[in-house]
């Protein structure tokens, strides 16, 4: 699915992942009358129905056979109970598998970008902190908190040692006390 998100007043088209909780084992005629000779499992993209008995599991508007009910990347079976995200090729994801952007918090589908630590961001949302430039993936500083380009991350480093050293010659008072 494709939606479009405002964010930061520019309009741009994101991969959002539909989250199914409700799935649904279907079968014999109830899969006959659900389902045409046309429909295909978005796994194998053999067809669903036909067989008269046959086994499929309905999520979404998509039915996939038993043993097509798995994750895309690490090929390991759904479980029912299971929370399953389907990206925009119609194929599945497990929780395990999938990742969230730490700038916009939308799902991650592809053009991942590892930061260090569990942070991971969209392509596009990988930008500087302090003046929105995109950044590179082998040159940018990390905090706890965000991501820099290298010339804003020493500009912020020579900021925070000149209040500590305004601190230390009692310049500026402490925030608290103990």
């Amino acid at each position: 699915m494709t939606t479009v998100h405002q964010t930061r007043g520019d309009n741009r088209q994101r991969t959002v992942l539909d989250l199914h909780r409700k799935h649904a084992i279907v079968q014999g005629e109830a899969l006959e009358s659900m389902v045409s000779d046309d429909h295909r499992c978005p796994a194998c993209e053999l067809p669903v129905g036909g067989k008269k008995g046959g086994l499929a599991i309905a999520n979404g508007p998509s039915f996939f056979h038993i043993d097509c009910y798995k994750c895309k990347k690490c090929s390991i079976r759904i479980q029912m109970e299971e929370n399953v995200f389907q990206d925009l090729d119609g194929l599945l994801l497990c929780w395990r598998c999938l990742h969230v952007c730490k700038a916009c918090t939308f799902p991650i589908a592809q053009n991942i970008v590892y930061a260090e630590g569990p942070s991971h961001y969209h392509s596009e949302c990988f930008r500087c902190r302090r003046c929105y430039d995109h950044l590179d993936e082998d040159h940018f500083a990390q905090t706890s908190r965000s991501v820099y380009c290298i010339p804003c991350f020493e500009k912020r480093q020579a900021k925070m040692k000149k209040m500590g050293e305004r601190s230390m010659n009692g310049d500026i008072e402490p925030a608290f006390a103990l």
